[in-house]
């Protein structure tokens, strides 16, 4: 069985329920495999990003503030662009 992305049920106005179990496994499995990795990793290794020493933690760290970075352009776009956005934002951002 191929696995399509549930977003393509969307497309078609009704939503197959067992792909999207399908999918959850699937990815509940990958997660578990990640974590299965992240055990065996020294997080106190250094990690040379272009010259830049990192430990694991501060890398994660860094990772995580660039992706929020990410999230809030792609907030602030939406709301000058004049998109509907979530009641969320509007309530915590003003956006």
């Amino acid at each position: 069985m191929e696995l399509q992305p549930p977003a393509q049920g969307m497309d078609a106005g009704q939503l197959d329920w067992a792909l999207w179990t399908t999918w959850y496994h699937a990815l509940d499995d990958k997660q578990q495999q990640l974590l299965a990795t992240l055990t065996t990793v020294d997080i106190d290794a250094p990690i040379d990003w272009d010259g830049t020493p990192f430990t694991f933690a501060l890398f994660t760290w860094e990772f995580v503030q660039h992706e929020a970075i990410h999230h809030g352009q792609w907030s602030l776009y939406a709301s000058l662009a004049g998109f509907d956005t979530p009641p969320s934002w509007r309530a915590s951002w003003g956006l």
